[in-house]
């Protein structure tokens, strides 16, 4: 982790059914969320008729850069912002930002 603090490498992570999966690395957090979009894309794309939710570990202050980014890019309803859980807090730690939305 030393090496991917030095680096700035971020972890973009992927639930499915209740599996937790690695889909993809970034370098800086701009790119990590221009990654998150990318993932959702070839995943099938969200379907906007269900809205997304916003998720966070930590405080939810360190939120706000991506719920604003989010926003912007997402033509849906937007629905709550929440804290996530520890089953996937413990793989990212504190600061972690998180999108949830039902894929096509």
């Amino acid at each position: 982790m030393v090496v991917g603090s030095a680096l700035n490498l971020k972890p973009i992570l992927s639930v499915r059914y209740g599996e937790v999966r690695v889909a993809g690395l970034a370098r800086g957090q701009k790119s990590a969320w221009d990654k998150v979009l990318k993932t959702i894309e070839k995943d099938g794309g969200m379907d906007k008729t269900r809205g997304y939710n916003i998720g966070f570990t930590g405080k939810k202050e360190c939120v706000s850069g991506f719920e604003a980014f989010i926003k912007e890019h997402f033509d849906a309803e937007y629905k709550k912002t929440v804290p996530v859980g520890s089953v996937i807090g413990v793989h990212v730690g504190p600061g972690a930002n998180a999108v949830a939305v039902f894929l096509n």
